[in-house]
């Protein structure tokens, strides 16, 4: 309603109420008071005049801020003509602005710190009780009008309101809003003063022709805002089918959303694996953003995909899910990558518009729009003053102040039409990209895979420990889509993990130590895969690296490489799945895939690798590290022995009985603490019968037709081509080594797995397995030019010489009267029989000790099944089991009575100390370890640990494995 500058009082009506109070006076009483009603008409006169000049100041100014609002082409800054122009034209301490929406009032000005955005009912408070009668209130002192006044927001404010004057603003007789203004100063006084009938009259005035002028700006808005909109969806139709690319058309989504609805940030979720992830953002903010993970439960965008459709969420109204939802923002930005000093803090969220991104069918994820926000300029849609202040509340500071500050506002419903008609026509494309992006990162991953079998084959055969770990590493990287891979090997020698990464930057190939821990370590104690979602809530997880270097490790996808028998050999970790993902069940399915395609080939390279770190460790004797370079072998794992056990006791002779009176000698002789060697230097009569009860417990003699006296006279043949100057490799080891062969051709996990070809074929090749040896090693006949090294061309010589003389033996008739071994045999029994001697004493050669521990610990057959079934090994599998037996006879003295072991460990110590002493005199190479007394338990024990611990233990722990038994008992007396 627009008030006629008429009725507002002037000079001439303030002359004429003058005049009428003079002529009440009479003459008597006027005579002595003459000259004070004179003063006083005067006064009145005078106060009439500054009251008018004051009246058409203000009525000028009010005129002037009008005009500068009419003039104003800029929403944000007629607001603040008008607020500005508020406290000029009353005099006021305190201006706050509302505006009608759906039944609310909204503050959309509120004074100096106080918060705009809130909402009340149309008919709470003096505000709202205006907003809703239309009427303006005017109140000396607002505690008169508890009915309308909430004295809490007092005690809030730490303030005291007195006076009141609220009036409606109005739109062609529509109420759109409430202008209030608090505590009216009187600068006479130095305190507060009454709102008058003048202020309220010239506030009318104002705020009608700032009303009008809000009307016209609705108009251009309205325009605009469909040309916003309609250049927004041709650009994100152009944007999206140019790209093929899925975060490129989330890119363009988001931004799009943003444009439109005109808010400070906007982020795009989609769905994986039962989460949302964060991946694609605009805004000036909110990078860290990136890869943040919501659950489904969320209290925002779970409404939003559980109901389906878009909701908004306000400040005062959904505080909670606010508040749950900026924790969620804090929490990603706080975990980001990066020093803690450089992370930004999250704004307060007063407003969120949450969208489901859907297609005709199914759901891909949502769209959260936060902090509506409206710049100069901006387009609008929405109801004349309503919507421009919903969309960028003010914040009114004091009177002098030339500006207002911004703040944030909600979103309107008419947001969640154009949200949602932009993301209807977006959902097609991104759809068709994430399938398209779904099938190119398939592909690379099986190019990846394919790729790595067939270059790992090539790596492996060069025997290139660290090319293949290059290789595994840049292929893994591929087919786990992770933006870090360390490929550890498991270093049995010295029970760590030996690690490979590649360094960035640089690109080189990085070896690192670590101890068998940790979550890698998990994985290679259980044997079991672990998916890690969160590696820094996981207790296995230590967080000092990222604390130090600011990279944040996420997720873990952490395997063991397993080998067919279950031996883990090695561990690959992928560390942070690419886009902020999670590493899924087909992650796991490849890496099963990976670990059964290689394990069994990286095994002997992972054992060379293990050798060599052995050999540089600064924490191994040297004389054990000399030991290893003479042989050239391999060691790992740990010692474990088998307890013999057996079944009957066919083929033992009567002469053999009735030489034992001792009816229990059978059942020691089985027994692993039995020293056989004491009974070489007794009767030869003994020797002959123990080896026919050896022989005969498998029923060997009858089954090859091979006469006693056959066999008697092929073992005392033997004994003599034994060199008895050889403090070790003598007739006593070569009859030890046939009782550890018998032992373990008996024992429980090895009995019966073998033909009987080669039961006989490995107890010849004990007897014979250091035939002729003269006690020298392999090195020294080699650098000597031995004839033995010029015949056998220094390779495996001994071994070599040993077979040959053990197989014309076998061809040797064993009297005047008696036949060979071989004689009346079948051809192909015969072949076979030579064949298993000749392979296992060559397998005896230190050289293949490694090759041996690796066969065993990376055979695919299930031994405990084959027993159950009464089955055999095939005739490969038994070749190669028949060598593993005989090579670990050959090194049983560990695994006997300390007095045994000690005794036997001198003696062998006695040949190295011979061989170090000739070398010495023939100026030959030497190693220390060869040096040492024989008579020096100190001397000799530091080398004796190490064998056990890197040879021995690591061969019988393996043979236990084959076996298929975890744990063997001690051996019994030890």
């Amino acid at each position: 309603m627009t008030v006629p500058l008429e009725e507002i009082p002037t000079f001439p009506r303030a002359m004429s109420q003058a005049t009428t109070a003079r002529s009440r006076c009479t003459p008597s009483s006027c005579s002595g008071e003459e000259p004070l009603l004179k003063q006083t008409a005067q006064s009145r006169i005078m106060n009439a005049i500054a009251q008018r000049d004051r009246l058409i100041q203000r009525q000028s100014l009010v005129m002037r801020l009008a005009t500068q609002v009419l003039n104003e082409t800029s929403t944000q800054k007629a607001l603040t003509v008008l607020v500005d122009a508020t406290y000029k034209v009353v005099d006021c301490e305190r201006v706050s602005l509302f505006m009608i929406e759906e039944g609310y009032l909204v503050c959309c000005a509120a004074p100096q710190g106080g918060r705009t955005g809130w909402r009340t009912p149309l008919g709470q408070g003096i505000a709202g009780h205006v907003g809703k009668t239309g009427t303006t209130v005017n109140l000396a002192d607002a505690y008169d009008r508890l009915d309308i006044f909430d004295p809490s927001h007092d005690v809030a404010d730490k303030y005291k309101t007195q006076s009141v004057l609220a009036v409606p603003i109005k739109d062609r007789g529509e109420i759109i809003g409430v202008l209030q203004a608090t505590n009216k100063a009187d600068y006479g006084q130095g305190g507060l003063a009454e709102f008058d009938s003048t202020d309220e009259q010239l506030l009318q005035v104002l705020l009608e022709l700032t009303a009008q002028q809000l009307r016209v700006f609705e108009i251009m808005q309205t325009y605009q805002q469909a040309h916003l909109r309609n250049q927004t969806t041709i650009e994100l139709v152009e944007a999206i089918c140019w790209t093929q690319q899925l975060d490129e058309a989330l890119q363009a989504v988001a931004r799009a959303t943003r444009a439109v609805v005109r808010c400070q940030l906007t982020l795009v979720l989609l769905e994986d694996q039962g989460d949302l992830v964060c991946r694609a953002k605009s805004g000036s903010w909110g990078s860290r953003l990136l890869g943040m993970r919501l659950s489904r439960s969320d209290v925002i965008v779970g409404s939003v995909l559980s109901e389906g459709r878009a909701m908004l969420f306000e400040e005062g109204v959904h505080d909670r899910e606010l508040s749950e939802f900026h924790h969620h923002c804090s929490s990603a930005v706080q975990n980001g990558d990066g020093p803690v000093s450089g992370r930004a803090r999250v704004p307060v969220f007063r407003s969120a518009l949450c969208c489901p991104l859907t297609p005709e069918s199914g759901s891909l994820g949502v769209i959260v729009a936060l902090n509506r926000e409206l710049q100069d300029g901006e387009p609008s849609g929405g109801s004349a003053l309503g919507l421009l202040l919903r969309s960028r509340s003010l914040n009114t500071t004091d009177r002098d102040s030339p500006e207002l500050s911004p703040e944030l506002g909600v979103f309107r419903p008419d947001d969640v039409e154009q949200v949602s008609m932009l993301l209807r026509l977006a959902g097609h494309f991104v759809k068709s990209s994430r399938l398209y992006e779904s099938e190119v990162r398939t592909t690379n991953r099986f190019k990846a895979l394919v790729s790595l079998l067939s270059d790992a084959k090539d790596a492996l055969e060069s025997s290139d420990t660290q090319s293949f770990a290059r290789l595994i590493l840049a292929k893994s990287i591929v087919m786990f889509e992770c933006d870090r891979c360390t490929f550890f090997t498991v270093d049995s020698l010295n029970s760590e993990f030996l690690g490979y990464f590649i360094a960035e930057g640089s690109g080189e190939l990085q070896e690192l130590r670590v101890p068998i821990m940790g979550i890698a370590g998990c994985a290679a104690n259980t044997r079991q895969l672990l998916n890690i979602r969160d590696a820094w809530s996981d207790k296995r997880f230590s967080n000092q690296t990222d604390l130090r270097t600011g990279y944040r490790t996420r997720t873990l996808l952490c395997a063991p490489l397993t080998s067919s028998t279950g031996k883990v050999i090695a561990v690959l970790q992928c560390v942070n799945k690419k886009q902020d993902e999670i590493f899924s069940a087909d992650d796991e399915k490849m890496l099963y895939m990976v670990s059964c395609l290689l394990s069994d080939l990286l095994q002997s390279m992972v054992t060379k690798s293990s050798y060599e770190s052995f050999i540089t460790s600064n924490q191994v004797d040297s004389d054990v590290k000399d030991l290893f370079r003479e042989w050239n072998g391999q060691a790992s794992e740990g010692h474990k022995e088998a307890r013999p056990q057996r079944q009957s006791s066919v083929g033992i002779t009567r002469e053999f009985e009735l030489m034992n009176q001792d009816s229990n000698f059978l059942d020691k002789l089985r027994r692993w603490d039995f020293d056989v060697g004491k009974l070489v230097y007794q009767d030869s009569k003994k020797l002959t019968a123990v080896s026919r009860a050896f022989f005969g417990h498998f029923g060997l003699l009858s089954a090859f037709c091979i006469a006693p006296g056959v066999l008697d006279g092929f073992v005392e043949a033997m004994r003599p081509k034994y060199c008895k100057h050889a403090a070790y490799h003598n007739w006593a080891h070569a009859f030890t080594t046939l009782h550890a062969t018998f032992l373990l051709l008996d024992s429980w996990s090895l009995y019966g797995l073998l033909p009987e070809a080669d039961i006989l074929g490995l107890l010849i090749a004990a007897l014979g397995h250091d035939v002729e040896h003269p006690g020298y090693t392999n090195t020294f006949l080699v650098n000597t030019r031995h004839s033995l090294a010029l015949r056998y061309n220094d390779i495996a010589v001994l071994e070599s010489h040993h077979a040959s003389i053990t197989c014309q033996l076998l061809e040797q008739g064993m009297g005047p009267t008696l036949p060979s071994v071989c004689e009346g045999m079948p051809p192909e029994v015969a072949k076979r029989l030579r064949l298993v001697i000749v392979t296992s004493i060559l397998g005896t050669d230190m050289v293949k000790h490694q090759e041996c521990i690796t066969k065993l610990e990376s055979s695919k057959i299930d031994v405990p099944q084959l027993k159950t079934e009464g089955s055999q090994l095939g005739a490969d599998d038994a070749l190669h089991l028949g060598a593993a037996i005989l090579h670990s006879a050959d090194l049983v003295h560990p695994t006997l009575p300390w007095r045994v072991h000690k005794e036997r460990s001198q003696l062998i110590a006695t040949e190295f100390f011979q061989q170090f002493e000739e070398e010495m005199q023939l100026g030959l190479p030497t190693l220390p370890f060869m040096g040492k007394d024989p008579n020096s338990l100190q001397q000799l024990a530091p080398i004796q640990v190490g064998f056990i611990q890197f040879v021995a233990a690591p061969l019988w722990s393996a043979m236990n494995f084959y076996g298929g038994l975890d744990r063997l008992p001690p051996v019994e007396g030890k």
